[in-house]
């Protein structure tokens, strides 16, 4: 929780430099709280969705029928959460595969504080800050599973040479390999618009 203050107090100085004023934007308890709780569920129903397609279409035809199952379908899934909330959900890493999934500015700024915090030995735990007076946005950190490995994991030793080649087609750009067991791998993120 202290590492929570640390990054929120962190994000309140850097982005009242760079945006004027925040005292207006700043979010109360409750609506932290509320932010906090609505984000965790959220993500987890995104990450319960992801997982289980995933594990079906690996299932159906291995590793390599997953990559191009993702590259339809994921952003599909993301969004069939963000819409009944009224929110919009993200994955998104200092280190992308899919284009679309590269962070913003203030994304940016929060991976490098988490993935700092990492490296540092620091638990990391989701944090909520106010982008401005209209919206909220919730973040939390991602995490390597040894499913994961499959295709994010070391290529040769995690990730053999068709699956890498199946990557490399659909994700020409891909950043997204060369990771552990536990790694920082990225974060989630939920924009809420926040009550008047």
């Amino acid at each position: 929780m202290k590492t929570n203050k640390i990054i929120a107090l962190f994000l309140v100085i850097v982005l009242g430099i760079s945006c004027g004023e925040r005292s207006d934007y700043k979010l109360s308890k409750d609506e932290y709280d509320q932010y906090l709780s609505k984000g965790k569920n959220i993500t987890a129903k995104a990450f319960d969705l992801l997982s289980s397609e995933l594990k079906a279409a690996i299932q159906e035809g291995g590793i390599e029928h997953s990559i191009p199952y993702c590259h339809l379908n994921a952003l599909l899934m993301i969004d069939s959460i963000s819409d009944p909330y009224g929110v919009t959900v993200n994955r998104t890493s200092l280190r992308s595969r899919n284009p679309e999934n590269r962070p913003g500015e203030l994304e940016k700024e929060i991976l490098v504080g988490f993935e700092e915090d990492f490296k540092a030995g620091k638990n990391l735990e989701p944090v909520v800050i106010a982008i401005d007076k209209k919206e909220a946005l919730y973040c939390s950190p991602i995490f390597m599973k040894p499913l994961c490995l499959n295709c994010h994991g070391i290529p040769e030793v995690d990730i053999n040479q068709t699956t890498m080649d199946l990557i490399k087609l659909y994700y020409p750009d891909d950043r997204a390999t060369g990771y552990k067991e536990n790694n920082f791998r990225g974060m989630w993120t939920v924009r809420f618009k926040r009550d008047s």
